[in-house]
């Protein structure tokens, strides 16, 4: 988990766009990596992805499908995390909704 608040609806909209890019560009809802965990999960992502392309070990295809996949995992364990806390609140709360 980042240093960010989770994101929430009743968030004002000045706040909701210091988020990082990459948590907004995949909507994250229930984590919030920091700015700088985003940089690792995507420039680390996409770096990998170059040097085993330019190593010969994998094709060049290679420098798409990385990042997605990482990306698609991050929004994977974002949707896990919601539905542990649904599950985690009490039923009252969840008929008040």
């Amino acid at each position: 988990m980042g240093r960010h608040a989770p994101f929430t609806a009743d968030r004002k909209p000045a706040q909701a766009g210091r988020r990082p890019l990459y948590a907004r560009v995949l909507r994250l809802r229930h984590i919030a990596p920091g700015g700088l965990a985003c940089f690792a999960l995507f420039e680390g992502s996409a770096g990998a992805a170059v040097i085993l392309a330019l190593s010969g070990l994998l094709s060049w295809w290679v420098l798409l499908v990385l990042p997605a996949s990482v990306a698609v995992m991050v929004k994977l364990n974002d949707v896990v995390a919601g539905r542990l806390t649904e599950a985690t609140t009490p039923t009252s709360k969840r008929a008040a909704r």
